[in-house]
């Protein structure tokens, strides 16, 4: 893949690293690739994983990284709001590859990250 807008879609920090860290890696040679991540309210507890997630994405290499920094009970209590919010990043990056969490996945962020993306796939993403 070559010359392509790639989003990435993560429901926190770690999971584009654990996830696919070596597809981005490759990937972002040739790409252009914006990764977002929706978890990861900062306060002092979180001050290094913000920093460390800085650090992977100059490794990875890839172009943008977005924080949305939703709380967990943000995304279970505001689904429509945080479907906006991706809907408005989807919109804006007009992706031709877009990569989102596995359907089955047991963590429930997970799967509302999933649920919110795949409907992007229904209105012409």
């Amino acid at each position: 893949m070559i010359n392509k807008n790639i989003l990435a879609v993560f429901p926190h920090g770690d999971d584009e690293v654990l996830g696919m860290g070596g597809t981005l890696y490759k990937l972002a040679k040739n790409n252009n690739i914006t990764v977002v991540i929706c978890r990861g309210e900062e306060d002092e507890r979180t001050a290094q994983q913000f920093k460390d997630i800085e650090k992977a994405k100059d490794v990875l290499g890839y172009q943008k990284l977005l924080r949305l920094n939703c709380t967990e009970e943000y995304m279970f209590n505001n689904g429509l709001k945080l479907f906006k919010q991706l809907e408005s990043i989807a919109c804006d990056v007009n992706p031709e590859v877009l990569f989102i969490p596995f359907w089955g996945d047991v963590h429930q962020d997970h799967e509302k990250v999933f649920e919110h993306m795949i409907l992007f796939q229904g209105v012409g993403l």
